[in-house]
């Protein structure tokens, strides 16, 4: 099976907030495609980073994907 994943990137300016930048992608597994659209926005914009696109890849086929994160205590 082969996974294609393209990087999408969206750009806005503002005179007030300043220039933003979001990240996504679109993936393709087969014939299906996934778009994860990126918005860039002053507010309520939306990214997608490397990590989130692969653990909605694994998703897709099929796995369930838990992200448990470290806290500085426990390290």
């Amino acid at each position: 099976m082969k996974i294609t994943i393209q990087w999408l990137w969206d750009d806005h300016s503002c005179e007030t907030c300043g220039t933003t930048i979001s990240s996504g992608a679109m993936i393709k597994i087969g014939d299906k495609a996934i778009v994860l659209n990126p918005v860039a926005h002053c507010f309520d914009g939306e990214t997608w980073t490397t990590e989130e696109v692969f653990v909605e890849i694994l998703r897709e086929l099929g796995h369930e994907v838990e992200t448990i994160e470290e806290s500085a205590d426990e390290a």
